[in-house]
């Protein structure tokens, strides 16, 4: 049976190299607390990365939140 290469091994990187990379984006977070400026039964008010603030609605804001991804 012909043996499948990980994509480590296709891509021609080590292992370590691409767990590295990976942690990188798996323990950033998203959103920080100190840039939530109020939340209220219906909305989340936050602070964006160039200062401004921006109020959604409270499910808007979490499908984007969950969304969320770091660059590939």
């Amino acid at each position: 049976m012909k043996r499948i290469p990980t994509p480590s091994e296709a891509s021609g990187r080590r292992p370590r190299r691409n767990g590295e990379r990976l942690r990188l984006y798996t323990h950033r977070v998203g959103l920080s607390n100190h840039r939530i400026v109020s939340i209220d039964e219906q909305s989340v008010t936050f602070r964006t990365k160039n200062g401004r603030t921006t109020t959604l609605d409270g499910v808007e804001f979490l499908r984007r939140f969950i969304n969320h991804r770091g660059p590939p």
